[in-house]
């Protein structure tokens, strides 16, 4: 099942909190254990590593996973850093991929090796202990472009590659992009510090040769080619004065992603590069709050349409009714320990953490009330008899 909300919850704490160069190792806090450098695929000689953090005692399994790709203009960076380790505290799986960067391998290794890392963690799910079919993935800069390419090439045959698990999917369910390029032969078209045509720019060194000698790889290497319907949901994060990458990047992808009709999230740091503090930011409460008030009116249109015209004794229709509150269910348990999940606490104050602790409690007990209307469906479901009666009731 499609979790249309879970990119807008499951990651929207984010924002830019770890946008930063990935940091040297640090030790993981208590109760998350992490285990360094697990090979994940070979290319000849060349073993590609990840970093897997995840909690001690998980209080549910199996476990959703979130996916860190590093940033560094797709030269530099690292996999060893502490971006996923709070949210492995609060009940996820979690792995920062090392990719090889373009000064070793031209495009489309990367993007070969970040497929790799999601078949590898689908085909060792059982081991782990994590669910394969609740994979979100994140990343900022060069990190923000391949992880949306991830979410948009989803079966595109030449950028699978073939190092490893390749019966296993690479598809992903959610995916945050932070100020990621998504359309590399436009690049130089954007307002930007940085010369992104020339020889020696990012992007040359990606493909290979000067971007506008190479516009055919350029639109291989970018998000925005494969933008369809089946995309899983974005939430997209970018400063309207990013010096490095335009602005016009995340606009015009975020608009293909809604034209398409993929539920895409978009915010706006005004006058910066990013959001400082995601947690005190209007727009990034504000869009919080949206998408919980659509959860509500989901429900609420549920419930009308089970009310409605005495059409609830055909079978069918009440079986509807419950696929309809699993899904809202899913949903709702996917906010409520996805929004608190991904906040380093070495940069909110302790309250903000409280806020977050009550927050979750909050939509826990939502979905402890949908779970009892679908629990008061199925009964009816199964005794046959007093449908209508029985619905109603429960609601």
């Amino acid at each position: 099942m499609r979790l249309h909300l879970a990119c807008s919850i499951l990651l929207m704490a984010i924002a830019t909190v770890c946008c930063a160069q990935p940091r040297p190792p640090m030790r993981p806090p208590e109760g998350v254990e992490v285990r360094r450098d697990v090979v994940y695929a070979s290319v000849g000689d060349r073993e590609l590593h990840m970093d897997l953090a995840w909690p001690t005692e998980p209080a549910k399994l199996p476990m959703p996973v979130i996916v860190h790709i590093h940033g560094g203009a797709f030269k530099s960076g690292t996999h060893h850093g502490p971006q996923n380790f709070v949210a492995a505290s609060r009940g996820y799986f979690t792995a920062n991929i090392e990719y090889r960067l373009s000064g070793e391998a031209i495009f489309p290794a990367q993007i070969h090796d970040c497929k790799a890392a999601i078949r590898y963690l689908r085909a060792h799910a059982a081991e782990y202990g994590l669910d394969p079919d609740r994979i979100g993935v994140w990343g900022s800069s060069a990190g923000g472009c391949l992880a949306a390419l991830v979410g948009t090439s989803a079966g595109v045959a030449e950028l699978e590659g073939a190092e490893g698990n390749t019966e296993y999917s690479s598809a992903v369910q959610a995916v945050v992009d932070l100020f990621g390029p998504s359309d590399i032969g436009t690049m130089g078209e954007g307002w930007s510090t940085m010369n992104h045509t020339a020889p020696d720019s990012p992007e040359s060194l990606l493909l290979g040769g000067p971007v506008l000698e190479n516009l055919d790889k350029a639109r291989a290497a970018s998000p925005l080619t494969y933008v369809d319907k089946t995309d899983p949901p974005f939430l997209i994060i970018h400063g309207d004065r990013d010096p490095t990458v335009p602005y016009s990047q995340s606009e015009k992808f975020h608009s293909a992603l809604q034209a398409a009709g993929v539920e895409s999230t978009f915010i706006t740091a005004k006058g910066g590069a990013a959001i400082a503090n995601p947690l005190k930011d209007k727009r990034v409460r504000e869009a919080i709050a949206a998408s919980l008030a659509q959860s509500q009116t989901a429900l609420l249109g549920v419930q009308t349409a089970l009310l409605k015209g005495g059409g609830l004794a055909l079978m069918d229709d009440v079986n509807t009714a419950i696929v309809n509150l699993q899904a809202l269910t899913d949903r709702i348990k996917t906010a409520s320990y996805g929004y608190a999940g991904l906040f380093d606490p070495v940069r909110i104050k302790e309250q903000q953490l409280d806020a977050l602790v009550r927050f979750d409690k909050a939509l826990a007990q939502q979905v402890g009330v949908v779970n009892e209307k679908i629990a008061a469906l199925a009964q009816s479901v199964k005794n046959k008899t007093g449908i209508d009666a029985a619905i109603a009731e429960s609601l």
